[in-house]
């Protein structure tokens, strides 16, 4: 029996690692945030496991941490609330789903439930209600994103969008379930007497989940050529007489964002890959540029670009 454990514990931080080190690589290279919020919320997956296998091998290890557990949990804490930053960032710059007032709302009202429930007396009713907070707040943030999917031309594909959520959801419920199985059934919840299963096998297999749309996402990013030499110098794409060029010919954040791509020279794909979004959905966005901006082609696009930038330098000389 160690040896299944040790084998499936080393599985899932094989897997979480692989997800992780893939969304590093992209990160280092284009520092898109998403990238990394994906590579630290697989590193914390990584940290969760590791700890929830100390629990199953150690023994001395496991009856300190469930009796910790039952009062102040605060690695657990930690983690979570780290868990669910990650998420909400991943929505925010993969979906371009902004935060309102509500989202940071519910997000400090999870982590005050997380911080305050252990501190009432321990019951197998406190201990559930702890564990099926986050599950709460998880379902906050798909229904959140089902809301927001139609109002992003981002996301792409709706519907496989949406059917990866209600698998997740229905994921959700299993591990709602499973707790309240073992917690309310199995675990010794007692001062003299404290025996806790850590482990939860559907929040696993979430997890698992979630890792495997990560991987299936990764290999455009990954492996993306690299961008043929820049029409402007990234500093001048960046700078603020782009801004002004966006602000003359009515662009908006993002048809600029797309536009600032452009003059580093990058392709069609390599734009779709670097902003999460789908191939169609860039060629939207550069056939309004030209449209706003009256130009057909990209030579045309660039070398207007080069001489309003070039004409504001002149006039500020």
């Amino acid at each position: 029996m160690p040896y299944v454990i040790l084998a499936y514990n080393m599985l899932l931080i094989i897997l979480f690692t692989v997800t992780a080190t893939g969304y590093v690589i992209p990160f280092v290279r284009s520092k898109s945030a998403v990238d990394g919020w994906v590579a630290l919320l697989f590193l914390f997956y990584i940290l969760d496991n590791i700890i929830l296998y100390m629990t199953e091998i150690i023994e001395e290890f496991a009856r300190y941490y469930d009796a910790f557990s039952l009062s102040s949990n605060t690695i657990k804490t930690v983690v979570s609330i780290v868990i669910f930053l990650c998420m909400g960032n991943i929505v925010k710059y993969a979906l371009r789903i902004e935060f309102r007032t509500a989202d940071i709302m519910a997000y400090c009202a999870f982590i005050w439930a997380l911080i305050f429930i252990p501190i009432f007396p321990t019951s197998r009713f406190t201990y559930w209600l702890y564990f099926t907070v986050s599950q709460v707040m998880f379902t906050y943030v798909a229904v959140r994103v089902w809301r927001g999917l139609p109002a992003v031309p981002e996301a792409g594909d709706l519907k496989k969008w949406r059917r990866r959520l209600i698998i997740a959801m229905i994921l959700n419920i299993a591990i709602v379930v499973e707790d309240a199985i073992v917690i309310f059934l199995f675990d010794q919840i007692s001062p003299m007497d404290t025996r806790i299963n850590q482990r939860n096998v559907c929040e696993d297999i979430q997890s698992i989940y979630f890792a495997a749309i990560a991987l299936s996402l990764l290999p455009a990013r990954l492996f993306a050529p690299a961008p043929p030499p820049r029409a402007v110098p990234a500093a001048e794409a960046a700078s603020p007489d782009l801004g002004l060029f966006g602000k003359e010919h009515g662009l908006t954040s993002r048809e600029l964002e797309v536009l600032g791509l452009l003059m580093e020279g990058k392709t069609n794909q390599q734009i779709s890959d670097q902003l999460f979004i789908s191939l169609g959905t860039t060629k939207n966005h550069i056939h309004n540029i030209y449209g706003k901006c009256e130009v057909t082609r990209r030579s045309q696009m660039l070398r207007l670009v080069n001489e309003s930038i070039y004409a504001v330098s002149k006039a500020e000389e």
